[in-house]
């Protein structure tokens, strides 16, 4: 609970001019610009030590104690969320943000100078506010919202969160709880939870009410009130609620089965009114209730959705709704990403960049499939979804894996035919290819070249009148065939190309037309010819013996090395700022074995960020990203290209180097355990003395690990682990680091 309060701080559920100019048939995402904030650049170490002097010295000492801790948890955890990759500043959708903050707070410049507002990158609709200052929005709100007064009724609500403290009271009274002080002497841990539920409630129902005597003074429309609560309400559904076309996918006679198609959908279920004894937040209902209270009978006469402009709240929307389908793709909700890429081709059906991402979240599921992978450890099931989108994930968890590769090589061969020179999408075809014919064992001679004569005169190509369809039929019914033939032929009629089995099954009709592409029909031949050896063996397998690497690598991006430091004998487990320091440190000691072993490297370090990098903090967003996903498919097993792998081989053109490693240095301080046994132990002659010296002598325990990737290829090519019951002095650090550096400088002896 405590962490909780203090990671996520308080939160809800909830053309001007802009220094970038998106193209959405290009789309690249969402990344920062101009001046790196204070904010970024700041060691967390610093930032703690300025706050201390916040510390309110008439209070207890164990409340100052608790807000001495609560500065540096949140600093040191705040800043990891900065640098994650996922928080942007000086883009459109931040710049558009602060413009309804300065609407909001023209009376009040100080408040408008300390509160600092920067977009979050994800999908769920939220708003953060930090103890700091700092607000984080999300470009799921964004994505949701109906129009600006929303935004601005929320950020009301957040910008008095800071106003008031709630962070840090929230904190320091939860820590008074689980301390038993005071009121909450006799509770049990039972009612110490509900206890500060409830605060958490007290809380938030202050930061609406206060919120919207904010609102209230500006010109924002009152109604948009009680919507920005409907849109947190539905926020768990896409952005939009469209039919699918359960058509989509057919073509000619291939046409998808209707047991792979739901007939009803399951209806969505949220209620205003919901049981919210176990939330941080007051129920929907009652909120509602609340503010349109407070809001009374106000004049509604001038108040408008939109004081910015609603051209710039549409043009942020569709960023934060294409930064959506990204954001799905690199977090595996490959479903949502389908369906939510469907809706934006609506508007656009021939955007280039909206078909390749089609062509990912199809082609990501059937890799999924095909590797057996596709499980609820990895996605949700159908039954779990609710509204059109469950069509998606009901198609996606029922079809075949054979058939899902069949459907999903056809559309990505569609966005490689219009564009050929993409080499993404050339790999993706080559893979399904494989799938398609070595791993389902499909033959090419076994698929169909024509559509059946009765598809042909009646839907394909309508060459015939109706008079020669009828003699057609005539003759096959008067000829004098066998009863055998007849047999066949009325079997034949019988099984349609909607079959899942069979000689007519609708799969063997998927390539009719492609195979009379002569590019595919060529490529797809030679697939089936030449690709005896295993696709699988192109990603690197780590069949070494063990330790033993031998790269041949001279020249390596470090990327953020990590350093942290745990006692578990201390009450404040994590040494947040001795692993700072030790972060800064690593720096100096892999550049000097790296020097030993004449190995060129260069870091991207969010430690290292000035007010001018922020062409390097955008670099480190990629490879955050990139990683994040690339581990998610490493833990599924399943080989497969990143979404991101593209914007990867950039920044390895870039830095002119295959290998990115991500290296780092974990030190843990043990508590003891077993007591009990080790006093029976001192009682003991003969173990007395081994007893005594593992109770003087605490456990420590040092890990590194490594992780080396290759940015051309998506490839891991290293993954090393060692741990060592060794403190991590320097001298224990260096030489592990260089063994690292070695085995990847070391070529490999044929």
């Amino acid at each position: 609970m405590r962490t909780a309060i203090f990671f996520t701080a308080i939160f809800i559920y909830t053309q001007a001019a802009f220094c970038q100019t998106i193209d959405f048939t290009n789309y690249q995402g969402l990344y920062s610009s101009g001046i790196v904030p204070d904010d970024f650049t700041k060691l967390s170490s610093q930032k703690y030590k300025d706050e201390r002097e916040n510390i309110n010295t008439s209070e207890s000492r164990r409340d100052q104690l608790s807000q001495d801790q609560f500065y540096l948890e949140s600093n040191f955890l705040t800043d990891r969320l900065l640098h994650s990759g996922r928080v942007v500043f000086g883009d459109p959708v931040t710049n558009y943000l602060n413009e309804i903050k300065a609407i909001i707070l023209k009376d009040d410049p100080k408040l408008k100078e300390k509160i600092r507002i920067y977009t979050y990158r994800s999908n769920d609709a939220n708003a953060y506010t930090f103890n700091n200052g700092i607000v984080l929005v999300t470009t799921g709100l964004l994505m949701q919202a109906e129009n600006e007064a929303q935004i601005a009724f929320i950020l009301c609500h957040e910008f008095k969160h800071y106003v008031e403290q709630h962070a840090i009271s929230s904190y320091v009274e939860s820590e008074r709880m689980d301390r038993g002080d005071g009121v909450y002497r006799n509770l049990n841990s039972q009612d110490v939870e509900l206890a500060q539920l409830r605060y958490s409630k007290d809380l938030e129902i202050e930061a609406d009410e206060k919120g919207l005597e904010l609102y209230k003074k500006t010109n924002y429309n009152a109604e948009a009130v009680s919507s920005a609560f409907d849109v947190l309400l539905y926020s768990y559904l896409p952005f939009d609620e469209v039919e699918f076309n359960k058509t989509y996918f057919n073509h000619g006679t291939f046409q998808i089965p209707d047991d792979y198609i739901l007939d009803s959908l399951k209806e969505i279920s949220a209620q205003e009114d919901y049981d919210d004894s176990e939330s941080t937040h007051p129920n929907i209902k009652s909120r509602k209730e609340d503010a349109l209270e407070i809001l009374g009978n106000i004049d509604n006469t001038n108040r408008k959705d939109f004081l910015v402009s609603e051209e710039t709240f549409r043009y942020v929307q569709n960023i934060c709704r294409y930064e959506a389908v990204k954001l799905y793709l690199t977090d595996l909700n490959y479903e949502y990403a389908f369906y939510s890429n469907y809706l934006l081709m609506l508007d656009d059906p021939e955007n280039p960049y909206l078909q390749k991402n089609m062509a990912k979240a199809l082609y990501s599921i059937s890799r999924y499939k095909t590797d057996r992978s596709y499980s609820t450890d990895m996605h949700v099931s159908y039954q779990k979804i609710e509204g059109n989108a469950q069509q998606i994930y009901y198609m996606a968890e029922k079809l075949p894996a054979k058939d899902f590769s069949i459907l999903a090589l056809q559309s990505v061969w569609k966005a490689y035919k219009n564009n050929p020179q993409d080499k993404t999408l050339e790999i993706m075809t080559d893979e399904l290819m494989y799938d398609v014919l070595k791993k389902h064992n499909i033959k090419i001679k076994d698929l169909k070249t024509e559509y059946p004569i009765t598809v042909v005169d009646s839907v394909a190509v309508k060459k015939e009148d109706t008079a020669e369809k009828e003699e057609v039929k005539e003759e096959k019914t008067t000829s004098k065939s066998s009863k055998y033939k007849k047999i066949k032929e009325s079997k034949e009629e019988e099984e349609t190309t909607t079959s899942k089995t069979g000689d007519n099954a609708y799969w063997k009709y998927a390539f009719v037309e492609l195979l009379k592409d002569e590019i595919f029909s060529k490529k797809f031949t030679e697939a089936e010819k030449d690709r005896t050896v295993d696709l699988e063996d192109s990603y690197e397998k780590y069949d070494k013996k063990k330790d033993e690497y031998a790269l041949g690598i001279n020249k390596i991006v470090v990327v953020d090395p990590l350093y942290m430091k745990v006692d578990e004998t201390s009450k404040t487990a994590v040494k947040y700022v001795a692993s700072e320091q030790g972060q800064l440190d690593m720096r100096k000691k892999i550049d000097d074995c790296a020097d030993e072993l004449n190995m060129k490297v260069d870091f991207v370090s969010s430690k290292e960020i000035d007010s001018k990098d922020v062409e390097a903090f955008n670099d480190l967003a990629i490879l955050n990203d990139w990683l994040s996903e690339k581990l998610e498919h490493e833990d599924q097993e399943v080989e497969i290209l990143n979404s991101t792998q593209e914007e990867m081989k950039t920044l390895a053109k870039k830095y002119e180097v295959d290998n990115f490693v991500w290296i780092g240095i974990l030190s843990i301080k043990e508590k003891e355990e077993n007591i009990g046994l080790k006093i029976v132990g001192l009682l003991i002659p003969y173990t007395m003395p081994f007893v005594v010296y593992d109770l003087i002598e605490p456990n420590n325990y040092s890990y590194f690990f490594t992780l080396v990737a290759n940015g051309n290829t998506g490839n891991m090519e290293m993954q090393y682990f060692n741990g060592t019951n060794l403190k991590d002095r320097d001298s224990v650090q260096k030489s592990n680091i260089y063994y690292i550096l070695h085995q990847m400088k070391n070529k490999n002896r044929k």
